[in-house]
């Protein structure tokens, strides 16, 4: 794009930014900032949000629908900004060495400045054994931490500052008639189709057959002159058939008419290509890693890829908070809670003991010496269950997942194995 390269400046060159990511309401933000006498070099969604920041300070943030994560140094005020999406889709970390900030997209960049030590993070090692993945803004690494999604960073005269600029919890609840709330989600999922229709490089879509995916794949052929391009996932391997996708993909491929294909993979293939995901991933990770070949072949023919990631966190659908349904259920998960994490944590941490883990507290001992550290990862839970402030259940259980694992461990290996093939 003719002058869409990165750093963005104002017009007195005294604000510079550079991001990554993608801005999908900046045509209303653009025409908002021309009213306000701004002028633009280029026709970047990225530069818009240099001028928005002049316009408004870090308020801005509150106006950006997008995924991104932002940086920007204010050499009027002597101050550096950093900031990142509201679901925190693009990665940001930072290191304070005391005199120097660091801070890259990926952790083996900041590694590369030599100017911090790779000590293991101990707690981080915990929460991993405990959930998977590591909770932000803990790393693997104990001297770089992660930036929040819907959080910005503020560094000046070597002071370091975190805030929030959004968070769900906040968001006003509403009652709705089933018809009415059917509706709103409708339209809300086709303008959000619809803003990532206007990339001006080829697009497909990740299509697993399940209900988020292809309701995407139907409203990109719906909104689209050409065919759809889609892909799904299958395997090779008997042990691994209960999570082949291409039955239910191929019924919606064909009802859309998509230009369809299918990746096949077994055990070997993963393995083959464990350690070129490793260097992607930058630290521990125990998700999706099958996802890695549906990018790989993708890459061969698209630039931007859809996917359904994140339906599953909005709408409860893993059921976490059925163990809070009724009695029966309740009884149920309390033996096996007490099992995997015993009786003296249950007491201690209620929320965070019926809270899905892969390896419960008992069994993560085994693995990590308690002696070492203190820390309890179950109590993260019953942290953000209270700050929550949520009226019922359902919706804490939806913003745990929306702060953990929706952020930390899904997006975290999207982006990262989607972008390790230059594939956004």
């Amino acid at each position: 794009m003719a002058g869409g390269h990165q750093p963005f400046k104002s017009e007195d060159g005294e604000i510079h930014l550079v991001a990554n990511g993608e801005i999908y309401n900046h045509l209303e933000l653009r025409k908002m900032l021309i009213a306000h006498g701004h002028r633009f070099r280029s026709e970047s969604d990225i530069e818009v949000l240099v001028h928005a920041y002049e316009q408004w300070g870090t308020s801005f943030l509150e106006r950006v629908h997008g995924m991104f994560a932002i940086a920007l140094w204010d050499g009027r005020q002597r101050v550096f900004l950093a900031a990142r999406d509201r679901a925190g889709e693009k990665p940001l970390y930072y290191a304070d060495t005391g005199s120097t900030l660091i801070f890259a997209s990926e952790i083996k960049g900041i590694l590369a400045s030599g100017m911090v030590e790779r000590h293991v993070d101990l707690e981080a090692l915990d929460q991993f054994l405990t959930y998977e993945y590591v909770i932000t803004p803990r790393t693997i690494f104990s001297k770089i931490r992660r930036l929040p999604a819907a959080h910005y960073l503020v560094y000046r005269e070597g002071q370091l500052e975190t805030c929030r600029y959004w968070d769900a919890a906040a968001v006003a609840p509403k009652r709705w008639k089933e018809d009415e709330a059917a509706e709103a989600v409708r339209e809300a999922f086709a303008q959000a189709v619809s803003r990532q229709m206007m990339s001006d490089v080829p697009l497909g879509a990740f299509l697993s057959g399940g209900i988020d995916s292809s309701i995407i794949v139907g409203l990109l052929s719906k909104n689209s002159s050409e065919k759809i391009s889609t892909w799904s996932l299958g395997f090779n391997d008997k042990n691994l058939e209960k999570i082949d996708e291409r039955k239910l993909a191929s019924i919606v491929a064909k009802k859309y008419k998509t230009n369809h294909s299918e990746i096949l993979i077994d055990s070997a293939s993963i393995l083959n290509e464990l350690s070129d995901m490793v260097f992607a991933l930058d630290e521990p990770y125990g998700g999706g890693l099958p996802s890695w070949f549906i990018y790989k072949e993708m890459a061969k023919s698209i630039k931007v890829c859809m996917t359904g990631t994140g339906g599953d966190e909005l709408f409860g659908n893993y059921g976490k908070w059925i163990p809070y349904k009724s009695a029966k259920t309740a009884l149920k998960t309390l033996i096996n809670t007490i099992k995997n994490n015993g009786l003296n944590n249950l007491l201690k941490h209620p929320r965070g003991s019926f809270y899905p883990t892969y390896f419960g507290e008992i069994e993560s001992n085994s693995f990590l010496n308690k002696g070492l550290t203190d820390h309890n990862s179950l109590s993260l839970i019953d942290e953000l269950w209270k700050k929550s402030n949520c009226s019922n259940v359902f919706d804490s259980v939806a913003h745990l997942d929306l702060h953990f694992q929706l952020t930390d461990e899904f997006l975290h290996m999207t982006d990262r194995f989607s972008m390790n093939f230059s594939l956004e």
